[in-house]
């Protein structure tokens, strides 16, 4: 699949995509510029690069900029297997993977570079809207909302509290009590932690397995089959 062959039509790359050709074809120079910089350090196996430098082979499976952007927003919006997502591009699982964790920090190191990329604090949402932020909104803290969560009563179906709500709001109270009894405090702390997390969830670049391998003795192997064929 290449994206020549869908940019043709503007609803098929919309659907693959979710942008325009004219949005795909804004996006893709300052992709490449950002893709040449990676690069420059990097190999496509994650590893640290020495001698020479980046270019791209005549076999390549995604020899244009067009074509790795698309590769990766494919990607992006479908959630494909791996294996499966190679296969759409004429390459294996394992150089698919090595492709996805190459592309995808220079993705988000491209929409950074735009001014796309989504909020990660009140403050810097209130910044991008023009409208000022509370001082009471802006220093809550995590440990205000981990606080807030740990004093949150314990709401059964038959206490005080919860027959004096309506049925939609007993249900919310409920399942709000027992998110913070069951430890919440983990996954609060990272969403409000000050860090840039990636635009698409990771796994670890595929490398050898160090798994135990069987041992074969090829003579018995050989001595078995002979008798089972006979």
């Amino acid at each position: 699949m290449r994206y020549a062959d869908v940019s043709r039509k503007e609803k098929k790359c919309l659907d693959f995509t979710s942008l325009t050709v004219e949005e795909f074809e804004e996006l893709a120079p300052v992709f490449e510029e950002e893709f040449q910089e990676y690069m420059k350090p990097h190999r496509l196996d994650g590893k640290e690069r020495v001698g020479r430098k980046y270019q791209t082979y005549a076999n390549c499976p995604l020899p244009t900029p067009e074509d790795r952007l698309f590769f990766l927003l494919v990607y992006m919006k479908t959630n494909n297997l791996q294996g499966i997502h190679g296969e759409l591009f004429g390459m294996s699982q394992g150089k698919a993977n090595q492709w996805i964790h190459t592309l995808l920090p220079v993705l988000q190191a491209t929409v950074r570079r735009l001014g796309d990329a989504p909020a990660r604090s009140l403050q810097e949402l209130a910044c991008r809207l023009g409208q000022a932020v509370s001082p009471e909104i802006a220093s809550i803290t995590a440990d205000d909302i981990i606080v807030a969560f740990d004093e949150l009563p314990d709401i059964s179906d038959s206490s005080p509290i919860a027959l004096d709500m309506p049925q939609d709001q007993r249900i919310f109270a409920h399942s709000a009590s027992k998110d913070a009894s069951f430890g919440c405090e983990p996954l609060i702390q990272e969403t409000c932690e000050p860090v840039s997390p990636p635009f698409f969830a990771m796994t670890e670049p595929k490398d050898v397995s160090n798994g135990q391998k069987t041992t074969r003795n090829r003579k018995s192997i050989t001595v078995e089959r002979k008798r089972l064929t006979r």
